[in-house]
């Protein structure tokens, strides 16, 4: 929510004209910016999760300007600056989506007006299964999580948990690198 209230809505208009600049100059020269993380909508972290990884660079551009440096903010400012600088953040971020990605897919299907049928959904559900079996590894050995949150780093020992039906002996294990992290929904 600070990375968003600082580069995000323009409340602040400095740092915010700093990032769509940068934005731009990544982007062949269209505005791309951060997703405000709505509680009211389903899967509104994740959303916003995603476009921040899009928009890394972008981000890590614009603190790193002499623009931005120059502005010498103070308070919550510098602490979304050590965010942004926290290689484990962005590595525990990217596993995290990558393991929910293929349930973001279905949220998508189900806001359009025309589905697709259940054949879709049930796809996407076995993806997620896939998914999750894929990064338990992964997301328990995040050093992110584990020295940001102690209190809840064993919550991922009940992932192992997943129906055998649904997961394909072949893949398990292989690395996931998730091309499918795109806004496009063909397959």
């Amino acid at each position: 929510r600070r990375l968003y209230c600082l580069f995000g809505s323009g409340s602040m208009h400095c740092p915010y004209a700093i990032f769509i600049a940068q934005s731009k100059n990544f982007n062949g020269g269209r505005k791309v910016g951060l997703i405000r993380a709505a509680d009211t909508r389903m899967a509104g972290h994740s959303y916003a999760q995603c476009r921040m990884l899009r928009l890394r660079e972008p981000l890590l551009a614009t603190i790193s300007s002499a623009a931005y440096k120059d502005l010498k903010l103070k308070g919550f400012a510098k602490k979304v600056e050590e965010y942004l600088n926290d290689n484990d953040m962005w590595r525990a971020t990217y596993e995290v989506q990558r393991c929910l990605f293929p349930m973001i897919r279905v949220l998508r299907l189900s806001d359009k007006s025309a589905c697709g049928g259940m054949s879709k959904i049930v796809h996407y559900v076995h993806k997620t299964d896939e998914a999750i079996q894929k990064s338990t590894d992964s997301l328990r050995d995040l050093k992110y999580f584990n020295e940001h949150v102690p209190q809840d780093a064993d919550d991922v020992e009940g992932l192992e948990e997943v129906d055998d039906d649904y997961i394909d002996d072949d893949n398990i294990g292989a690395a996931a690198v998730p091309s499918e992290l795109s806004d496009d929904d063909d397959d």
